[in-house]
């Protein structure tokens, strides 16, 4: 009877022992998979922080791009101000040294 019981515990101790073996590859292939999800995450946390870089210095780029033409606008309002100001004054000094 104690044999029995012995082979019986031994046999039991066998499966169980079995499981958790299954349970440990289970759990290594798990541990494998989040390693290399977390790498992939890491990947595409640097990825995305050359994007938003690369973002920021297109917008400066834009930005500068935008800006031109209200520069050229200013400079040529200016000169036709300069112009128009320089044949008013030029008309009265004309006019001033012709009497």
């Amino acid at each position: 009877m104690e044999n029995e019981r012995l082979v019986i515990m031994v046999t039991e101790h066998g499966q169980r022992i079995e499981q958790c073996e299954g349970r440990i590859k289970s759990l290594e292939s798990n541990s494998k998979d989040i390693q290399n999800l977390a790498m992939s995450i890491q990947e595409l946390a640097i990825s995305v922080k050359a994007m938003a870089e690369e973002q920021k210095d297109q917008g400066e780029r834009i930005e500068a791009l935008e800006k031109e033409p209200a520069d050229n606008w200013k400079a040529l309002k200016n000169t036709i101000i300069s112009l128009i100001v320089g044949a008013i004054f030029s008309g009265i000094l004309t006019y001033l040294f012709t009497k």
